[in-house]
């Protein structure tokens, strides 16, 4: 269900050229062995730009991946948008169950950042199908986990500190 705005009528933003542009030179930056990428020389008419250094990595990373292994920039992208919105999806879910399992301070705690992320959904869904700001979509897709790593940390520290 999360993930249905993107299987119908995806992309449709008006930056989302300018993204498979920008996963493709992430892609060639990483092949000539910049770790981690921070120049892209065929931007702005070939002057190139640290553009790398203004964005997260971790949606071009994945983006670039899957365009590997799909063997389509498009593709790689649209799929990398589909596993980040199952995923927080899947995490906000997780969190509202173990809230409502649990009757402790930290079930409470749990519960309010799952409903801020809910509140938040159409800002995301917003952002991904308008802006293609998909860099601020992959960070607010993942920060469930990151609040959940932070709250786990009293109880479990290791696995909580690992999240």
């Amino acid at each position: 269900m999360s993930c249905f705005p993107l299987i119908h009528g995806f992309p449709n933003g008006h930056d989302w050229t300018f993204e498979l542009v920008r996963i493709a030179e992430y892609g060639h930056a990483l092949d000539a062995g910049q770790r981690p990428p921070y120049w892209a020389d065929n931007l702005y008419g070939g002057y190139g730009s640290p553009i790398f250094l203004f964005y997260a990595p971790l949606f071009m990373l994945v983006a670039n991946t899957f365009a590997a292994a799909l063997n389509s920039i498009a593709w790689g992208a649209t799929a990398t948008l589909v596993l980040f919105t199952a995923l927080a999806a899947f995490f906000v879910v997780h969190m509202m169950r173990s809230a409502l399992d649990a009757h402790d301070a930290l079930s409470h705690v749990t519960a309010r950042i799952a409903a801020y992320l809910y509140v938040l959904n159409p800002y995301l869904i917003g952002d991904k199908l308008l802006r293609s700001a998909n860099a601020e979509f992959a960070a607010l897709c993942v920060a469930p986990l990151a609040f959940w790593g932070l709250f786990a940390v009293r109880s479990m520290p290791r696995r909580g500190a690992l999240l």
